[in-house]
């Protein structure tokens, strides 16, 4: 018995929808794959940039907050270094102070006063008490005073306090003493005269040091009309003047009335140096 023609062809054009909706849905389920795939793909790309980005935004905070932190601590280190610095120095300063202090008062005994102590004799007799004692100041403001100046970091103070120490030692061993009159009236007059200048420039240099233990920095005294900028022992006959800084500091007059009171500027006030004076007034 022979069947349906068109149930044949039916049964036929069901099997060809069917394999045609099998190929499809394969073809389907396979593009949907390789779309997952690649949004995976996309996603894990997405993922690893954003990671590697963070990554390195991370290495870049955690680079700026070393370089950061580096930088306070040099900025620290380099303040402290300088606030040590600064320690040293006034601590120089004020030591260098106190032997000026000393030596202020036996100003008046410094010219010849290693010729009277006697430790330039070979016979070793020494002198009064009053001159070996200043004597020992000398000493301990040259010694101690050379010392302290690499504490200064101050160019120019460590230059007036070495002037200083050599105008000392100079008057203490009669160097002063310069020209052709000898005579004792002259001797006292030179040793007068240089006992005024050690006077006034121990008293230029301790403000210098005053001013460099409160502001950091010491005082320029100013060139002379002969460039000099401290107290020149040899004088022209006649010549009495007294050194004075061109450039006169704030409290010049009461600093040098308290240092020493005979100064003949004392009571009337200095306006510095004649401009043809070569430093002196």
């Amino acid at each position: 018995m022979e069947g349906d023609p068109l149930t044949g062809w039916a049964t036929v054009g069901l099997g060809v929808v069917a394999l045609a909706t099998l190929v499809y849905t394969a073809h389907t389920a396979k593009r949907d794959r390789r779309d997952a795939d690649r949004r995976i793909k996309e996603q894990q790309d997405f993922d690893e940039r954003r990671a590697r980005r963070d990554r390195a935004d991370a290495d870049a905070r955690l680079e700026a907050e070393r370089k950061a932190a580096d930088e306070r601590l040099e900025s620290e280190r380099v303040h402290m270094e300088k606030v040590r610095e600064r320690e040293r120095q006034q601590d120089s300063a004020t030591r260098l102070l106190r032997y000026i202090a000393r030596l202020l008062p036996l100003m008046g005994r410094v010219p010849h006063v290693f010729i009277r102590s006697g430790s330039t004799l070979a016979s070793g007799v020494r002198g009064d008490a009053a001159d070996v004692g200043c004597e020992q100041v000398v000493q301990e403001f040259q010694l101690g005073g050379l010392a302290d100046l690499p504490g200064l970091h101050d160019s120019q103070a460590s230059e007036q306090c070495r002037t200083l120490v050599h105008l000392v030692l100079t008057a203490a061993h009669g160097k002063h003493h310069h020209g052709p009159d000898t005579s004792d009236a002259a001797r006292k007059q030179l040793a007068k005269l240089a006992t005024l200048d050690l006077l006034r420039y121990a008293t230029f240099v301790r403000l210098s040091l005053e001013h460099s233990i409160e502001q950091g920095e010491s005082l320029n005294p100013g060139d002379g009309g002969a460039g000099i900028s401290f107290p020149m022992f040899a004088r022209r006959p006649g010549d009495g003047s007294a050194w004075a800084p061109r450039l006169v500091p704030q409290g010049w007059q009461a600093a040098v009335s308290r240092d020493n009171p005979a100064d003949p500027s004392t009571g009337k006030r200095c306006s510095g140096p004649d401009p043809g004076s070569r430093g002196y007034c």
